[in-house]
């Protein structure tokens, strides 16, 4: 038997031997992870500290070393602890730590183990069976469509397996729920239209999108795009399916915003993050935006700070209305300069180019090692090609990406009347395309700059997903009947079928060349001074030290006195000199930050004013980078106190 019985095309159980070794592949790259010793996945930069507080369970650590973050590598075993009052963010995970909670209660309970402290893998394996029982219910479902189920199998095993992904299994983290639920809910709304009306199908999808909803607070807007994609197929089969679907989503967004009102400053600081360190620095009027924005004119003294660099100054006290403005409050500064998103964008790519945490320790009982660097089946990964590429190489395969969805997108659309029982491809597409583009706006749109790789890990999962979509979608194309049919027909027919794939081509070509241009017009660069740690300056000469980065190198660090922030023109200027490497409180190098940087780990620079060269009447400092292609960047701005 062949697959739709024309010649040229592979038989089905070809097919089916190819998913049956895609699937073990998968298998072993998805549990040689989970199940290896020592553990490995990532260590805890704070935030699995929000479902330890779900969960009552706590690093097996001196406290109070155990309810803080222990960046340098994971820890193995946890312990069952109450935290009143704890910073708990209800999250998909919380689900899944619950479950393994339950496994291991159960076996201390019939003595299959020494009870006592809780073995983190055990959340791993949970997570790794739930993604592997999802794959392969999918390639039932799929049992009459052959490509369908290569599909499943090759996303399985070379994207949902990589161990970029796989790494978040073996943690508290948030990323294995949105990482599930969001191939649950594109896996459902591709199924045949004639399935996806039963109420089976119906309950999974709502499930899938709610799952996603909660995984994160950033994929809550997000959730209703694959029901959206459904309602047609939906309203012609079962309408009521449509009513369910509206109020189960309505009742997330109610709650959801309800349960997370016990953690304020996660809000406080994603608003602070985003304005103040993303939007107002790249804005062109910084008086009007403050005014359109409605925040105080003192706040322009907080524009490029976070919530956790202050600039000489408490971050969370410099400008605190900023707390109050939601996403929306954004239209506004938008109207008036269309250009600005693109701007935010274009400075948070180079960061989004990154897939792996290099930040964060990776095995446990080690020091901040980086499996990236390491050989065989538990390292190889795909984000590993991605990061190496040149930033232009990378803007290109970004713009192929932007185009495949934009026009997968259209042509679905438009297919909708006349074609309602498409074969779904179109539908995964578009599903796959905007999960990824939501990831990395949602990323940077919604907390800055801050940690943009690990908020855009979706991104990179949809690349690798979109790129096999195309490939198979490619090849089954060139053994086709119809596109030999259409060889003899040459020319009309020929270019019909190619038209979208040279539309694609032109448009991909387009948006990289835009993309490389303004690369080399706008401001990429980021950096922190260090020093002075405050405003004030009471000796006679100040020192200035810090860090900054740049995709295209760093050439120059400028320190400048104005006399206030409306001065165009300095008083006086200073070249800073370099330093050498940069390191983190923890000994960890700059350059595991931003790897994708041109020398970053050599990023620190130094100075010193002398108080007779400095203008008594310019006590506002900025300091800004020339990077390589002559684009300047402001870095930091301070009032000094003489």
């Amino acid at each position: 038997m062949t697959v739709a019985g024309s010649r040229g095309r592979l038989p089905v159980r070809a097919i089916d031997l190819a998913c049956a070794v895609l699937l073990c592949l998968g298998a072993v790259r998805l549990f040689g992870v989970v199940l290896q010793s020592p553990l490995i996945g990532y260590a805890n930069q704070y935030d699995m500290v929000r479902t330890s507080a779900c969960v009552d369970l706590w690093p097996a650590l001196p406290s109070p070393e155990r309810y803080g973050a222990h960046q340098i590598a994971p820890v193995e075993r946890y312990v069952a602890e109450t935290l009143p009052g704890g910073p708990c963010y209800p999250s998909t995970v919380v689900a899944f730590v619950t479950l393994a909670k339950a496994v291991v209660g159960a076996a201390d309970a019939l003595h299959l183990r020494d009870a006592g402290t809780f073995p983190l893998r055990m959340v791993g394996i949970v997570q790794a069976l739930a993604l592997a029982a999802s794959v392969l219910w999918f390639c039932m479902l799929e049992r009459r469509r052959p490509w369908a189920r290569l599909a499943h199998a090759a996303v399985f095993a070379l994207v949902l397996a990589d161990p970029v992904n796989a790494l978040w299994l073996n943690t508290l983290y948030t990323e294995p729920g949105a990482l599930l639920c969001a191939y649950v809910a594109i896996g459902l709304a591709v199924l045949p239209a004639a399935r996806v009306s039963r109420w089976p199908v119906i309950v999974a999808a709502v499930a899938a999108a709610a799952g996603l909803a909660w995984s994160r607070q950033q994929y809550a807007p997000f959730a209703v795009v694959p029901l959206l994609v459904l309602m047609p197929y939906w309203w012609h089969r079962k309408r009521a399916a449509c009513a369910v679907a509206a109020m189960v989503l309505m009742a997330t967004w109610v709650l959801q915003p309800w349960a997370l009102s016990r953690l304020p400053a996660i809000a406080a600081a994603n608003a602070h993050d985003f304005y103040l360190g993303a939007a107002l620095p790249a804005v062109r009027d910084e008086a009007g935006a403050l005014r359109a924005l409605g925040l105080p004119a003192n706040c322009r003294d907080a524009i490029g700070s976070t919530w956790y660099v202050g600039m000489g100054r408490d971050p969370q006290s410099q400008c605190p209305a900023v707390a109050r403005l939601g996403r929306t409050a954004f239209l506004a500064l938008a109207w008036h300069d269309p250009m600005l998103p693109w701007r935010i964008l274009l400075r948070g790519l180079p960061q989004a180019q990154v897939g792996w945490m290099h930040y964060l320790g990776m095995v446990a009982g080690g020091r901040f090692v980086d499996l990236s660097h390491e050989h065989g089946l538990a390292a190889a990964s795909i984000a590993t090609v991605i990061e190496a590429l040149p930033l232009d190489a990378y803007f290109a395969l970004l713009a192929a990406f932007a185009a495949a969805f934009a026009i997968s997108t259209v042509a679905w659309a438009r297919g909708l009347a006349g074609n309602p029982d498409d074969d779904g491809w179109l539908r995964a597409m578009a599903l796959t395309g905007a999960t990824g583009a939501y990831a990395l706006a949602s990323a940077i749109f919604g907390d800055g700059y801050v940690e943009v790789a690990r908020h855009a890990l979706l991104m990179h999962a949809a690349l690798a997903s979109l790129a096999l979509l195309c490939g198979g979608r490619g090849w089954r194309w060139l053994r086709s009947a119809p596109l030999r049919a259409a060889a003899g027909a040459w020319p009309r027919r020929l270019v019909t079928n190619l038209a979208p794939v040279m539309i694609g081509v032109a448009l991909a070509a387009a948006l990289a060349a835009s993309m490389s241009l303004a690369a080399r017009r706008w401001p990429l660069a980021h950096g922190v001074l260090g020093m002075p740690a405050t405003r004030e300056f009471a000796g006679p000469v100040l020192d200035v030290r810090g860090w900054a980065v740049d995709p295209f190198g760093v050439a120059t660090v400028q320190v400048a006195a104005y006399r206030d922030w409306n001065d165009r023109h300095p008083a006086a200027s200073w070249d800073a000199s370099f330093a050498g490497p940069v390191y983190g409180p923890l000994g960890e190098s700059l350059a595991r930050y931003f790897p994708t940087f041109r020398d970053a780990a050599h990023g620190s620079f130094e100075l010193r004013i002398a108080r007779s060269a400095w203008p008594a009447a310019a006590p506002c400092l900025r300091t800004r980078v020339l990077n390589g292609a002559g684009v300047w960047t402001e870095i930091d701005r301070r009032c000094m106190e003489r």
